[in-house]
């Protein structure tokens, strides 16, 4: 590993990568931390091959035995970091370019695919299509990277070029109208709704008024019909002899 390497990234990497192979999944890494960052069989296609964050990808494919490769690995760590400082400077959501390394000691089986045959190989990706390969000595690299990769100029046209075209802004701005508008009649009919129910209720309360209870609307015949419950208990005698009985 070259000095000044992160390990923890080479872990993180992975640890991703082994979680992902029991899912079945490939894995799209973040590759803005270290100037090469190494790839796999899980992670290689959800990079180079499919993502849509990089528009060049240049990929060093190597055996770590091999001596040309340890040699050339310097070199190419050097150029990673000039190139990344000049083309990706200022960029946030997407690189013009981004530098890989594939031990094909490990995944031999994805070289072959990606039709090494000589270490080391260096291969240029564009829009996840394989442009160009490279073969050589360290010291033509350099020229070669020099002629496949865009100027700093253009590369700093491509990183602040707009991330939506004029159509998809419009669509954008559209969605968002639409979304507000939405928002807004949803209150409306909200507050419609509560309206009509209180209305409802005042209604209803009108329409059918609250009757009084049985015990005040019931008079109080205790007292009245006392009178006659004596005069009825009073001797006959008493009643003939007397028109009336005082109490």
């Amino acid at each position: 590993m070259p000095a000044g390497a992160t390990p923890w990234f080479i872990v993180t990497t992975a640890l991703l990568s082994c979680s992902l192979a029991a899912s079945g999944q490939e894995a799209v890494v973040s590759t803005r931390f270290e100037p090469v960052v190494p790839l796999n069989r899980r992670t290689f296609g959800g990079n180079v091959l499919t993502g849509d964050r990089v528009d060049h990808w240049m990929v060093l494919f190597c055996v770590d035995w091999y001596e040309p490769c340890e040699e050339l690995f310097g070199t190419y760590l050097g150029l990673a970091e000039e190139h990344n400082k000049a083309l990706n400077g200022g960029s946030v959501l997407r690189d013009v370019v981004r530098f890989a390394s594939v031990d094909c000691a490990v995944d031999k089986v994805l070289c072959n695919e990606q039709l090494v045959d000589n270490y080391p190989t260096v291969v240029h990706y564009k829009g996840g299509v394989r442009v160009k390969a490279w073969t050589g000595k360290p010291a033509k690299l350099a020229k070669w990277l020099g002629k496949e990769l865009p100027s700093s100029t253009d590369g700093a046209a491509v990183a602040t070029a707009p991330l939506l075209s004029e159509e998809e802004r419009t669509l954008v701005m559209r969605l968002v109208a639409s979304f507000a508008a939405f928002i807004a009649l949803f209150i409306w009919a909200v507050g419609q709704g509560a309206d009509l129910w209180l209305t409802y209720t005042a209604t209803r309360s009108q329409q059918h008024p609250a009757k009084p209870s049985k015990q005040e609307s019931t008079p109080d015949s205790g007292a009245a019909g006392s009178g006659g419950r004596l005069v009825r208990r009073l001797p006959q005698d008493w009643a003939r002899e007397r028109g009336s009985v005082v109490l």
